[in-house]
């Protein structure tokens, strides 16, 4: 799973395994199963790690705050997020 890697990376500065961060990678996938608003209570859990690096590296909420971006562009958000760190 692509964000308990990314969580993974931030806390540990290594991928790990597939799962990376198994309990962040099965929160955000139980999350995404959620019928109906799965999808963005899912990007609205995986923001808060998009403001945690943006913190840590001194970044401008810019064009739009992290919640929006995510719910907007996940995959793009997560493939960008898991570059930088």
């Amino acid at each position: 799973c692509a964000y308990g890697q990314l969580v993974n990376r931030i806390k540990t500065g290594y991928p790990g395994d597939f799962c990376g961060d198994t309990g962040a990678c099965a929160s955000f996938l139980g999350l995404s199963f959620i019928p109906y608003v799965g999808g963005l209570v899912a990007a609205a859990y995986s923001a808060q790690t998009r403001t945690e690096i943006r913190t840590a590296y001194r970044l401008p909420e810019t064009p739009c705050n992290d919640v929006c971006v995510h719910v907007c562009c996940l995959p793009w958000a997560l493939f960008q997020e898991t570059k930088e760190v």
